[in-house]
């Protein structure tokens, strides 16, 4: 049941997520300069994302977004969702 629950919300999940990278990916211009911070509090709290939902961001596509002034940043703000919230897969060989 969650599952189907999970894939129903994907779409809406990851409209949050293009619309929060959008709308934040200016450290001057958002309530954190920290992008650790910002993701957190304004992404993460603000919306109530579980650990699933995240991981549907960490597999967000930004290559569409290619083409948007600011893409250094988006791509800034999402590496550092990467790089705080990536889990590792305990199954996977070291």
């Amino acid at each position: 049941m969650v599952a189907e629950i999970q894939t129903h919300s994907k779409p809406i999940i990851e409209h949050c997520y293009r619309e929060f990278l959008l709308q934040n990916h200016d450290p001057d211009e958002r309530e954190y300069s920290d992008a650790a911070d910002q993701i957190r509090e304004v992404l993460i709290h603000n919306n109530y994302l579980s650990q699933k939902d995240i991981e549907i961001c960490l597999g967000f596509d930004i290559e569409p977004l290619a083409e948007r002034t600011g893409i250094a940043e988006i791509r800034a703000l999402h590496a550092a969702l990467v790089e705080k919230y990536t889990v590792e897969d305990a199954s996977s060989p070291a």
